[in-house]
């Protein structure tokens, strides 16, 4: 047996590992010859129905500052209300009650929560 394969299996250095860490990795996922992405240009936007309302929605706030007061307001108080039901979701009488009690508890719960606010 000879000594040649043992030498070809050694390698300097430790072997590359793909991670977000390592420099090689970035070269995988940019716009290289080896992985082309389509990029849009800068003054192409996007045509999904969703998006064009995010954006539209979004102009019309940025004009108006009250309404994007409104707006966080809205957001504020939904978030308050899920909270308060998923504190609620936890709770044991939530849990033995029939599906029309739990209702009314989401429904009380949350009225509580408008009423602090």
């Amino acid at each position: 047996m000879s000594s040649e394969p043992a030498a070809r299996l050694q390698h300097d250095g430790p072997k590359p590992t793909f991670c977000k860490y390592n420099p090689h990795y970035s070269n995988l996922y940019t716009n290289s010859i080896k992985n082309p992405r389509k990029r849009k240009a800068t003054n192409e936007l996007s045509t999904n129905t969703n998006t064009v309302k995010v954006r539209q929605r979004n102009e019309r706030i940025a004009q108006d500052p009250i309404q994007d007061k409104v707006e966080k307001a809205k957001r504020a108080d939904q978030g308050a209300i899920t909270y308060a039901k998923k504190k609620l979701v936890q709770t044991q009488e939530y849990r033995d009650a029939t599906e029309e009690r739990k209702q009314q508890l989401i429904d009380a719960s949350a009225h509580k929560v408008m009423l602090r606010r």
